[in-house]
């Protein structure tokens, strides 16, 4: 495999009258293009999404609240529930 320019361009040049080394350079151009656009593309959804990590993590830390619970109707679930005199009676065969 060759690289060097000259012989790349030579041999992709083959056949062509001046007007289609007009038109291959055009063809490189849009490729390059095309890379360029791919590359700010993907800058872009990788900064909107930092973006989106950030809203979301200080979001969260802000809606989180430190409110005092109140009491469990259901004092079976709770942590509690082994102080229950109820507990007791699983030991009862």
């Amino acid at each position: 495999m060759t690289t060097d320019i000259d012989d790349l361009i030579r041999e992709g040049s083959t056949g062509l009258s001046p007007d289609g080394l007009g038109a291959l350079e055009a063809a490189v151009w849009q490729r390059v293009n095309r890379h360029h656009a791919r590359a700010t593309a993907g800058r872009l959804q990788a900064g909107a999404l930092v973006i989106a990590l950030m809203v979301g993590a200080v979001g969260g830390g802000v809606m989180v609240r430190d409110e005092p619970h109140a009491d469990a109707e259901l004092h079976v679930l709770t942590v509690e529930a082994g102080l229950s005199p109820f507990g007791l009676t699983g030991d009862v065969g």
